[in-house]
């Protein structure tokens, strides 16, 4: 066997393999754009969920937060002093709260406190008869 037969023999093998593999690359980037639309799906996937699982937990605030403003008013208690997350957690709250108090009725307003009682007062007269006044002293005009 001559050496220009032994090189047309391996060039002849090597595209036969070279063949084989002539769409790889292509093969390569179409598995890279399906790998990349999954993870995107799954990321949208994963987006949903999220909202899901925030507009849960703030739906459940809400509930909750009702549900005190709603013993709060039954039991004649602030809400804001409420704790727990259930009907019966909630109104044992409120239950514990007026047993602290004494069932003592919340106080009434009174009489509001006038901050001038005391005081002397330096306000001076006014209306137009202090204006006509004022106009006459300081111009010495007087006015009908």
């Amino acid at each position: 066997m001559s050496q220009d037969v032994l090189d047309h023999i391996i060039r002849d093998r090597l595209a036969r393999e070279k063949a084989k593999y002539a769409d790889y690359e292509a093969l390569k980037a179409k598995a890279d754009a399906y790998d990349a639309a999954e993870a995107e799906k799954l990321s949208e996937i994963q987006k949903a969920e999220k909202a899901a699982r925030d507009a849960q937990e703030e739906a459940e605030k809400l509930r909750v937060q009702n549900l005190r403003l709603t013993i709060a008013g039954e039991k004649g208690v602030p809400a804001q002093l409420l704790s727990g997350n259930t009907r019966e957690e909630i109104e044992a709250s409120a239950d514990v709260l007026l047993t602290w108090r004494g069932n003592a009725e919340p106080e009434k307003g009174g009489v509001t406190p006038n901050p001038q009682q005391g005081r002397q007062s330096n306000t001076k007269p006014s209306g137009r008869a202090a204006g006509a006044a004022e106009v006459e002293k300081r111009f010495g005009k007087k006015l009908n």
